[in-house]
């Protein structure tokens, strides 16, 4: 479970005794989003580390057992972050050494949130220093209009905005998509996002792992989300909460190409939206605890993977990559981003050796300073691309240049030794970012 509080100081607290109390208890809760923001960018280099270590190892089978022990260790890091409920939070304040000695803390229901009473020693009176919020009783509606769902606001930091979700829960107004090459596409003609299977009947490879039958109430949803995170058929539209880099099971960092822009739920019909971020999700879409995630697990058998180690590994995936869902599409208007630069080149061909071959002298050319590339491993409208992004549109444009007179001047490999070269977008998130973010 993951916990997060803000303490509200009572105005006017003049006891001597009263105040240190006070003082004490909200440099603890600030010390306290101090530490996790720490322990959370923490685990995050040291990921990053034990990756980049993982990488050096001298065999493919050392590799892999060191990216998994990496992976293992941050996600355990990862869910340990805030677990401590409010009443041993409440306990370890009394240990404070700086704490007056003999005061004694009391919480008492005050929705949203609890009242905290002081008493300074036990003949005195007893007296309120302040209130604690805690987990969706943290957020009030801000003063925001013109959007399509109400917006909420941090109760200390007007400027965090939130929405909240239909089970009551509140998530972050601006999330983050990095986008593939559908999305630039859409984007460039002004369109909004669309998941790669939108609205899809059950495929061959979900109804082997889920069975026959008729779906119960909210069981069609759950389904959809395994399918999702475990690649079967993406119906939904990937983002995420985080800023800080995600990694996927090969410890890959993901990151694209085509760059990234802001989701506004503001304007995202909310009962499309499937936060997945929190821990306290795991059980309800992928019947699993976050211990039981961390917990050691006994290796396979060898044998094809159970319906619960789909899950398993399904719950592992969305606790690195901090995943909110949306299904099937996200309009235009919700899609927030900086200027877009004409800076990837899409080499293409029905035939990967002829791709490999114009690329590999593309890459091999001097003056072209490569910034990223992604070779797609899947066809896409009916060809194999190679996606190459340069740091600005010259060196783009340059570089398609000498496409066009490597084909037009040199014998590629054949059968099938078409190749096509595009320029496409490559996106940025908005700097400032849109208040709220």
């Amino acid at each position: 479970m993951r916990y997060k509080y803000i303490f509200s100081r009572e105005p006017g607290v003049s006891d001597p005794v009263l105040l240190h109390a006070q003082n004490s208890v909200h440099a603890f809760f600030l010390d306290l989003k101090t530490d996790r923001t720490f322990l959370a960018t923490s685990a995050s280099m040291i990921l990053e580390r034990d990756l980049h270590n993982a990488r050096q190892a001298q065999t493919p089978l050392a590799q892999q057992t060191a990216r998994r022990n990496a992976l293992k260790t941050y996600e355990a890091s990862h869910l340990a972050i805030g677990d401590m409920p409010l009443v041993r939070l409440i306990a370890a304040i009394h240990n404070l050494p700086h704490f007056p000695a003999g005061c004694q803390l009391t919480l008492k229901p005050d929705y949203p949130g609890y009242e905290l009473h002081a008493r300074p020693g036990p003949w005195a009176v007893e007296k309120r220093i302040g209130k604690v919020y805690a987990g969706d009783t943290r957020f009030t509606l801000a003063n925001v209009h013109n959007t399509l769902n109400a917006v909420y606001h941090r109760i200390d930091q007007p400027n965090r905005q939130y929405v909240q979700l239909p089970d009551g829960s509140f998530l972050r107004r601006f999330i983050t998509r990095g986008l593939n090459q559908d999305d630039s596409e859409r984007l460039r003609r002004g369109q909004g996002l669309l998941a790669a299977h939108p609205n899809a009947n059950r495929n061959d490879k979900e109804i082997s792992r889920y069975g026959y039958g008729p779906d119960g109430p909210g069981e069609a949803i759950v389904k959809d989300v395994l399918s999702h995170t475990r690649g079967w058929q993406k119906r939904y539209i990937s983002t995420t909460t985080t800023k800080r880099a995600v990694h996927s099971t090969q410890g890959k960092e993901f990151r694209s190409v085509f760059g990234a822009v802001l989701i506004d739920l503001a304007n995202v019909a909310l009962a499309s939206v499937v936060d997945l971020h929190r821990p306290d999700r795991l059980p309800s879409y992928f019947n699993i605890t976050a211990p039981t995630v961390v917990a050691p697990r006994p290796p396979g058998n060898g044998a094809a993977l159970t319906l619960d180690d789909e899950r398993y590994l399904a719950a592992r995936d969305v606790i690195r990559t901090r995943e909110v869902l949306i299904r099937d599409s996200v309009p235009q208007n919700a899609v927030r981003s900086g200027p877009a630069k004409l800076c990837v080149l899409d080499v293409y061909s029905p035939n990967t050796p002829t791709l490999d071959s114009v690329v590999a002298h593309i890459k091999g050319s001097e003056g072209l300073s490569l910034e990223d590339e992604e070779k797609l491993a899947y066809p896409w409208m009916g060809y194999r691309h190679w996606f190459l992004a340069y740091p600005t549109e010259a060196i783009a444009r340059l570089a398609w240049i000498m496409v066009r007179q490597f084909i037009n001047t040199h014998a590629l490999p054949r059968p099938m030794a078409f190749v096509g070269a595009e320029l496409r977008y490559q996106y940025c998130l908005p700097v400032p970012p849109p208040p709220g973010a």
